[in-house]
């Protein structure tokens, strides 16, 4: 019995390992009909030079009027337009966190030590992206392509444990 479910699966792998979409042989990391065997993050790209790629991201008022979630929900809508799909979260807390320092120069500019990015799971149902404001590129990325976007070494090391 164990010998037959273990062929079953070997088969299952071989078939699932030959669906390629026109995205992949393109190659198009836009589209998220991509890499169908594997999950794909959304990644965005801010307009500076030093970490511009990361999960879209949202700043939380000083004085919340919501709850946690429904400000990453609306931060999100700010960031980028889900044409013709649809999105959910899981939760109604982060299941992650990761803090850093900011540059000296965004230090005496914003007047702020650094910040902290908190991380809830969620999910997109077909469509497309499409960016708004302050943003310059997207991607759909698989777990194992996040290393070739992720600057910082230690948020790439939370990012690895976090998507598996």
């Amino acid at each position: 019995m164990g010998l037959i479910l273990e062929k079953e699966r070997e088969m299952k792998k071989r078939v699932l390992g030959t669906i390629l979409t026109e995205d992949d042989r393109a190659p198009n990391k836009h589209g998220l009909r991509r890499k169908q065997t594997d999950k794909v993050f959304l990644i965005v790209k801010k307009p500076r030079s030093e970490n511009s790629w990361g999960f879209p991201t949202a700043l939380l008022p000083t004085n919340p009027t919501k709850q946690f979630r429904e400000h990453t929900r609306d931060g999100l809508s700010e960031t980028v337009d889900f044409e013709h799909g649809k999105y959910f979260m899981f939760g109604n807390h982060p299941f992650a966190s990761y803090s850093y320092e900011f540059s000296d120069e965004v230090k005496k500019t914003l007047k702020v030590f650094g910040t902290k990015l908190f991380f809830y799971k969620g999910c997109i149902h077909g469509g497309s992206v499409k960016l708004k404001k302050n943003f310059k590129d997207h991607a759909w990325v698989t777990r194992d392509e996040l290393k070739d976007y992720i600057d910082d070494p230690k948020m790439y090391t939370l990012l690895e444990q976090i998507t598996h």
